[in-house]
């Protein structure tokens, strides 16, 4: 998914994502990943909710909690939450 987006394959880069998503439920970096992508395409509501099920879903890794949260706290204010 990471390359088909690097690319602009977007349509294909979500499906990776999805597909990751279907093979294992839950997968929080597949999830974060549909979540930057949905910011990227502009829809925003979408990208907070891939965000806040990754955060979820997440593992113990602080750091990567922090990524998470720190993506959540500045997309809230721009769509109103």
């Amino acid at each position: 998914g990471n390359a088909r987006d690097i690319l602009g394959h977007h349509d294909g880069a979500d499906a990776d994502f999805a597909r990751a998503c279907e093979l294992r439920p839950g997968y929080s970096e597949a999830l974060a990943n549909r979540g930057y992508l949905r910011e990227e395409l502009g829809d925003l509501a979408g990208a907070i909710g891939y965000w806040e099920a990754a955060l979820a879903s997440a593992p113990g890794d602080w750091a990567y909690r922090v990524a998470i949260t720190s993506r959540l706290a500045a997309a809230r204010p721009r769509l109103g939450r």
